[in-house]
């Protein structure tokens, strides 16, 4: 009967195929780019033939596990007819059998097909079937890119090698059916290398191409690429030296296929390859002439293969670095006998492979110069079978041995380059050690051992198949050779099984190392398991795990510059400051990296980050009275990226006029068209599809976008169906449709952009954009755990205040760290102005207050706080799932709309994890992204309108101090102009946490964020003792202007009329909170509304760039007034709230800052 063992590696082999040869992603054909030469000729034949190839080599499958199965129940009439249909030559398919050339060519296939599919990985989206540049390319120089320069072409090429083994050598059943015997099979043979032959000068003529375009596109790096992946010139020069004569090698290359059938000892050996040989061709005499000959010496072609196959093995099995002392672990258990084992079972393996490929190479070369002495005499050493040396020759088993050793050998290699000198092999930590979660690591958990496997079966058929000296030259048949022979296979017996002791040792080190790191999967192997009901949860974007540089080593570095937080401020400032290789960056941040986290990473999950123990400060307001007291949270992100780790995302720039009111109130180059320069330079804008474009108003204009910033900008992929409806009706009660709110005009309703990378769908941030691609430089320093106290400062003999470092606390001990040129705060609205006073700039009743010894006299330190609040006004729909959030405004409607509550139930919850996870899409892949900026006169009548016009004209609290007189004009025309927003409204297809509102059994909801741009109340932040680890008092006043309450309620009951107008309405709707009746009093109303105001996590202004006299804290340069050397870069300076939300204003603050700082070198 056919081998049933076959099916599984078919449908392995098959699958694999199918895949390797489907783009991830089809090219629209707005994205192609137009090429001369002979990628015109190229192009239309890359994607037909890949098309070709699969389906050939699938139907193929198809069939031989169909004759596979019906030769295994020949009984079933289904199995005769399948027979009857397959079978050309009868009972042929009882051959049907795991043959060399099938696993030789399954090897190849594989390989080719995981080469390509490493490249899907890393290229994502990116990669296509065309030759074609979009403007979210980039130049990817790592994983299988790093080794050759076309890995996919490399992959096509194996694979169409394999295919053809597995296609129609010994074994498949077009050969065993006896298809090959007649005229359709060999015309369809024929055609199939006239196709393979098709295919190959394509991928020849496509790389010349390819060269071109990337050289042109990318320049240097593109030379640098050539210049580093050299495996192809090198190989040129070897083949170059080696001569070679034509007629030999032809024999050589006809040996090889006859040896195919030599292994295969039941099938007629040499015959059989000569029989179907004899029907292949017209070349019959020559092949026949060729085959008849004895092979008069050892296969030259040999030595090449058996010098690459040392040469890897040999690097493979010895670490980058020799591991010291020092810094060796002891273990308990299994490690005590494992360890020692490991680097001397490597250091014999190598040696004995190295040693028997020299006697091999010795035997071939003898055996090819039999008269010289020398010749003679190492025969007459090592051949204990004379003339044995003549069959040295490329087998199966060789070539199989020799894929095997060679993948495993470059999977370790992959390895070492990842990890450089930190790969030992002993298991050890260092302080540098961090968790590498890409490459080969994505995949398999231990790829190095991994490749050792693979390397020891590979090294087992090279040793001791047919075809190698030691059997040849019969070694096999003497006692010393058998037990060499025994000694062997126990010693790689040994080998295996300390890998599989060693990898559970590894796993509890990694584990107790690493913590949640380690225990989070990454690849193939399985998948997350956590989440709030422990629903399966996707892998997101791999990340660096670095193990920071602690306090001793951080206190002796020499910084030039130190800046303190590393939010996005703080690390954009860092990384360009970084690019001159002469200058070291200190930043010091409270916060951890958090590698891998869900609640940071993926889009769907971002509220849940909201107050969390580890990622947010957890900061209070004091009690409000305008609130009715309560006490409100103020988040704050605590982790390497800031409040860029835990926002909501939304990227988007405030009107024109408003960042050129900045230049206006005393800032000579903080204007609009500076803002917009630095904003671009920061961000890298993804262009969404046109039917995105057209259906949900996602509209851009190019120039108004970045496009080769460090952080990632995009539209949403997933739109939820009433986001639509939304705008709709927003533009039905009189707001405009904003195609482009990025261009200095951002009121209307609109789609949103996010900082949302579009290859990965996970969040775009500070740690991703500016700290991760500068982590390894020796000039970037950061330390984590580091709690900043106070900046020292002295004051010289010409009386200006000089900062000479930071002060900052870690793992409870006190260490300073020192900065010769400046230090730059950017720890956000609320730490700054703390540690201004903390150091001893501020109002003096503050410092005397807490025994703090005033420095600087600057009394508008934490003055002039701005927050803007929010409220929730929200709907729901009954169905049959439940829901777990919590928000006022609510009301009914009917049960077919879907939103977030959808994912309590876990069948959805893994339904929507697993698309995100294998086709990043889906309810987790996006962002709520219906928003309107609304102007007054949209949302009011026009009694109203000037009901609110006349109360700010009348209100003298506005005009009470240097700061509000200065600000009061700009206030007031905004809020009558018609193009300016005064309110914002997001459209959230779910229940927004707030409160102790308790939701209905199996309720859906949808929220309305309205969020009051322009705040008139002013606040306060102060400490409130000399504690530095105590948090500041926070006061944003909120509603001590009643103005702010007015608009507020105002904004309510726009709400309200949204809700209730189509093609936003839907019949059954019903206010659930507030009620009818508290909506239809407005006293009522307001108090709901003092009750249920909450913050969207915006302070500013707490250390204003403005004129000294007008309450300034820092000047257009960003330096503190009364020091040398101290800055400020963070939204703290930013003297007046804008209609926007500010994380890309930030960029472009620190961006300028940059250049600032670099002009001031000179």
């Amino acid at each position: 009967m056919a081998s049933l063992l076959k099916l599984p590696l078919l449908l392995t082999g098959s699958t694999l195929v199918w895949k390797s040869l489907t783009p991830p992603e089809i090219p629209k054909s707005e994205e192609r780019v137009k090429l001369e030469g002979i990628e015109k000729v190229v192009g239309p034949h890359v994607t037909a033939l890949a098309f070709i190839c699969k389906a050939n080599y699938t139907l193929s499958c198809i069939c031989e596990a169909l004759l596979i199965v019906a030769s295994n129940a020949p009984g079933s009439a289904i199995s005769q007819r399948i027979l009857a249909i397959l079978e050309h030559k009868r009972g042929g398919s009882k051959n049907i059998q795991i043959t060399s050339p099938f696993l030789t060519g399954t090897a190849l296939t594989v390989a080719g097909a995981v080469l390509r599919l490493l490249c899907y990985r890393i290229m994502g989206k990116m990669f296509t079937f065309q030759l074609a540049l979009r403007d979210e390319h980039k130049l990817v120089t790592d994983g299988p890119y790093s080794i050759v320069r076309h890995p996919s072409y490399t992959g096509v090429i194996l694979g169409s090698i394999g295919i053809t083994l597995i296609h129609f050598g010994s074994g498949s059943w077009f050969k065993e059916c006896g298809w090959l015997d007649t005229t359709v099979g060999r015309r369809y043979y024929q055609y199939w290398v006239a196709m393979r032959t098709l295919e190959m000068l394509n991928l020849f003529g496509r790389t010349v191409a390819e060269d071109k375009f990337l050289k042109a596109q990318f320049k240097d790096a593109w030379v640098r690429v050539l210049e580093s992946t050299n495996l192809v010139s090198r190989s040129k020069k070897f083949a170059s030296a080696v001569k070679l004569d034509p007629q030999n090698l032809t024999i050589e290359i006809l040996a090889i296929l006859s040896l195919w059938e030599d292994v295969d000892r039941g099938l007629g050996g040499l015959a059989a390859a000569t029989a179907v040989l004899d029907k292949c061709g017209p070349l019959k005499e020559a092949d026949n002439a060729a085959l008849s000959r004895p092979l008069p010496m050892a296969s030259l072609l040999k030595l090449p293969l058996l010098l690459t196959g040392s040469t890897l093995v040999w690097k493979s099995f010895t670490p980058p670095e020799t591991p010291k002392s020092g810094e060796k672990v002891k273990l308990e258990g299994i490690e005590r006998v494992v360890g020692r084992h490991v680097l001397a079972l490597a250091f014999i393996c190598k040696a004995n492979y190295t040693l028997s490929c020299i006697c091999e190479a010795l035997l071939i070369v003898a055996s090819n110069a039999p008269n010289s002495a020398i010749s003679q005499r190492i025969l007459a050493i090592f051949e204990h079978k004379q003339g044995g040396s003549k069959n040295i020759q490329i087998t199966s088993p060789f070539l199989t041995g020799t894929a095997l050793a060679v993948a495993g050998a470059v999977l370790r290699l992959l390895c070492y380059r990842i990890m450089g000198k930190m790969f030992t092999f002993q298991l050890a930590l260092r302080d540098e050690h961090k968790l590498v979660r890409d490459g080969p690591y994505s995949i398999v958990r231990h790829p190095s051992y991994t490749g050792l496997i693979l390397k020891c079966m590979g090294l087992l058929l090279i040793h001791f198949g047919s075809g190698s000296w030691f059997k040849e030259c019969g070694w096999l048949e003497t006692t010393a050779g058998r037990r060499y022979y025994q000694y062997w296979v126990v010693m790689r017996t040994l080998e295996v099984l300390n890998l599989f002791g060693r990898t559970v040792s590894e796993d509890n080190f990694l584990k107790a190392q690493f913590k949640d790191a380690w225990v989070r999967p990454t690849g193939l192997h399985t998948s997350i398991k956590e989440d709030l009901r422990m629903h399966p949860w996707p892998s997101p974007s791999p990340h660096l795990n670095m193990v920071l540089t602690n306090s001793n080593d951080f206190s002796a570095t020499a910084f030039d510059y130190l800046i303190v937080g590393a939010g996005p401020a703080g690390l954009t400032l860092a990384a360009r400051l970084a690019e001159d290789e002469n200058i070291v960056v200190g930043i010091l941040e409270a916060g951890d990296y958090n590698t891998n986290e869900p609640l940071i990473d993926v889009p769907g999950m971002v509220a849940r980050s909201l107050g969390h123990p580890t990622l947010d400060w957890g900061y209070k307001t004091v009690p409000q009275a305008g609130a009715n007291n309560r006490v409100i949270s103020q988040a704050r992100g605590k982790a390497i990226g800031g409040s860029t780790a835990i926002n909501f995302m939304k990227n988007d720039r405030a009107s024109a006029k408003e960042y050129d009111a900045i230049e206006e109130l005393g800032n000579p180059g903080w204007n609009w068209k500076e803002f917009l320069k630095y904003i671009k330079k920061s961000e890298t804008f993804t262009i969404p599809p046109k039917d995105v474009v057209e259906k949900y108003y996602a509209g851009y204009t190019h120039e108004f976008h970045g496009h080769d910033g460090p952080v990632q900008k995009s539209f949403p992929v997933w739109y939820n169906e009433l986001h639509h409806p939304f705008l709709d009706t927003l533009v039905k009660l009189g707001a405009s449709l904003s195609r482009e709110a990025g261009g200095g005009i951002n009121s209307g309703a609109l789609t949103s952009t996010f900082t949302i990378d579009p290859r990965t769908k996970t969040r775009s941030y500070a740690a991703t954009a500016y700290y991760e691609p500068n982590v390894h430089k020796k000039n970037f320093v950061v330390i984590t755990g580091a709690h900043a106290t106070r900046v020292l400062l002295e004051t010289g003999a010409d009386g200006e205040v000089v900062a000479t470092g930071v002060e900052f606390i870690k793992d409870g001990e006190k260490v300073t760290a020192r900065a010769s040129r400046e230090v730059i705060l950017s720890a956000g609205s609320y730490q700054t102005p703390q540690l201004l006073e903390l150091s001893g700039i501020g109002r003096r009743d503050v410092l005397e207050k807490h025994g703090i010894e005033q420095v600087v006299d600057l009394p508008s330190v934490g003055e002039n706080l701005r927050a803007l609040v929010l409220h929730g006004a929200i709907f729901f729909i009954l169905s049959d799932t439940q829901d777990h959030c919590y928000i006022p405004f609510a009301f009914e409607v009917n049960k077919d709309i879907e939103t977030y509550e959808c994912l309590a139930d876990p069948g959805r919850m893994a339904h929507e994890a697993k698309l995100y996870e294998t086709e990043k899409r889906g309810m987790l892949s996006s962002m709520f992204s219906a928003i309107a900026f609304t102007p007054l006169d949209v949302m009011t009548d026009p009694e109203e309108f000037a009901r609110l016009q006349k109360a700010v004209d009348n209100d003298t609290s506005l005009l009470s101090n240097p700061t509000h007189a200065k600000q009061y004009p700009y206030l007031r025309k905004w809020l009558s102009d018609p193009t300016h927003a005064q309110l914002e409204y997001v459209q959230l297809p779910g229940l927004y946490p707030w409160g102790t509102l308790k939701p209905a059994e199996g309720a859906h909801y949808q929220t309305f964020l309205v969020i009051k741009l322009h705040p008139y109340s002013r606040g306060s932040v102060h400490i409130t003792t000399s504690d530095p680890l105590v948090p500041p008092a926070i006061d944003p006043a909120y509603f001590s202007n009643p103005i702010d309450l007015d608009l507020m309620v105002d904004a309510i009951k726009f709400s309200r009329k949204i809700a209730s107008t189509e093609p936003y309405y839907r019949e059954g709707m019903k206010f659930l909170d507030p009620s009818v009746e508290v909506l239809d009093d407005d006293e009522a109303l307001r108090e709901w509304v003092k009750n249920t105001v909450e913050t969207i996590f915006h302070p500013i202004a707490t250390a204003s760039m403005l004129p000294k006299s007008d309450g300034g804290v820092v000047d257009p340069n960003l330096k503190v007034y009364g020091t040398k050397n101290l800055r400020v870069v963070d939204a703290s300076i930013i003297p007046l709230h804008q209609s926007c939300h500010p994380t890309a204003t930030v960029y472009g603050i620190a961006e300028k800052a940059a250049d600032i700082i670099k002009a001031a070198q000179v």
